[in-house]
């Protein structure tokens, strides 16, 4: 009885961690729309990316090498896009 109830709430805590991407994911598809061609929709998509990717990070976070070589890969990625956000902000002035 006590292994049903473990698995249960692995199950549960998984569910979470799933359910938080997936609604960050489909944030992302409703919103965006809304903001194209908007001054701030390219702000918008960057946030919104940056959760998503947090988000994953979160649903994986079980496993701690697999969790060192995300934090790397998300890190280098959130850095590229907000450094190449700003560089082009700049750019306009």
């Amino acid at each position: 009885m006590s292994d049903r109830r473990g698995i249960r709430s692995v199950i549960a805590q998984l569910r979470g961690r799933f359910s938080f991407l997936l609604f960050s994911l489909l944030f992302l598809l409703v919103i965006h729309p809304f903001f194209l061609g908007h001054p701030a929709g390219n702000l918008l998509l960057n946030l919104l990316l940056s959760i998503i990717l947090v988000s994953g990070l979160y649903t994986i976070a079980e496993k701690k090498y697999t969790l060192k070589i995300a934090l790397i890969l998300v890190g280098l990625t959130l850095v590229s896009r907000w450094f190449s956000y700003v560089y082009h902000q700049n750019e306009d002035r």
